[in-house]
């Protein structure tokens, strides 16, 4: 039973199209962060036990899980004309209360990145979304936070912004969650 749980999202699935490397502009192939958007998906009642009464009280962006570097398998890239990886953004919740650490994960487990390029906002198509389909999101062991936090600021991608709970869920643009 904990209050402050660290989660790492795993969004190797989609629905909707998956965007061509040629939908994106040169200006959104050099940094994909700028169409992306964070969604959270809190759903207390998911969990095993009721969660109902537990807020997040903070949530602390660890990795954005987009921004992309080669010593590490997550994130978004174009290559060769095509987008690459997938999102893991890791987050820092604080709720109101010790709560199961599963339970937890399964209240949050379905949110979702959006990727959406100038031009489908221009041919009014929708936005591919990423999600874990699967269930591979994880609460990461609190031994293991230091390091991981460790090894994120040696690849400079540590956010460690804070950030409401209620700006994740109504959406967050990736470069809103850099610190």
């Amino acid at each position: 039973m904990e209050n402050k749980i660290v989660i790492r999202f795993a969004m190797t699935k989609g629905e909707g199209d998956y965007p061509a490397g040629s939908e994106f502009s040169s200006e959104e192939t050099a940094d994909i962060r700028k169409t992306v958007t964070f969604y959270l998906n809190y759903d207390p009642a998911s969990a095993d036990n009721d969660l109902t009464d537990v807020i997040i009280e903070e949530c602390k962006i660890i990795y954005d899980g987009i921004t992309y570097s080669d010593e590490m398998e997550y994130g978004l890239y174009i290559k060769d004309g095509e987008l690459e990886g997938h999102p893991s953004p890791i987050i820092e919740f604080t709720l109101s209360r010790s709560v199961d650490v599963d339970d937890f994960r399964k209240c949050v487990w379905m949110s979702q990145f959006c990727v959406k390029p100038i031009s489908r906002n221009e041919s009014d198509q929708e936005p591919f979304f990423f999600e874990d389909q699967n269930g591979y999101t994880s609460v990461i062991d609190n031994s293991d936070v230091k390091e991981i936090i460790e090894d994120l600021k040696d690849l400079k991608l540590f956010s460690g912004k804070v950030i409401s709970s209620k700006l994740l869920e109504n959406g967050i643009p990736c470069l809103e969650m850099i610190g």
